[in-house]
């Protein structure tokens, strides 16, 4: 089973946490988030929003792009299986904020790709695939 490496995540975060250091001008225009957990497993995310030209962060089209990663374990049939996944997406964002608040809509692909030790045939997950992802935060 190929391992996905928690260094390896950790330094994806860190890279984008430096874009961070931007000047503010391009920080009007851009926000990095990262983010992860721990507990039977472990995931970690990372990714960037950027308002497309003519738009402002969080009113109205930006970019959004991601990748995350993790290891997980489960029961199948009595057996234990280990997982580990990767995925990235991009997808176009219309955001919305004020007073109330903000919301983020968008639509895109995403890469994901799941591997089980040993093979768990009945996780619909297992290999890598591409879907659509709707986002609504």
């Amino acid at each position: 089973m190929q391992v996905i490496s928690l260094r390896s995540l950790v330094s994806a975060c860190c890279a984008y946490l430096a874009l961070g250091s931007l000047p503010a001008s391009a920080q009007d225009s851009g926000v990095v988030f990262a983010g992860g957990g721990v507990s039977d497993g472990y995931n970690a995310y990372a990714g960037v929003v950027v308002a497309l030209p003519g738009n402002a962060l969080g009113d109205g089209l930006a970019v959004r792009a991601s990748t995350g990663g993790g290891q997980y374990r489960y029961d199948s049939a009595g057996q234990e299986i280990e997982a580990s996944y990767l995925s990235g997406e991009i997808a176009l964002v219309y955001q919305l904020s004020g007073e109330w608040g903000w919301a983020n809509f968008g639509v895109g692909p995403r890469l994901s790709h799941n591997e089980t030790e040993p093979l768990d045939p009945g996780n619909d997950n297992e290999g890598t695939s591409l879907d659509l992802s709707l986002i609504h935060i």
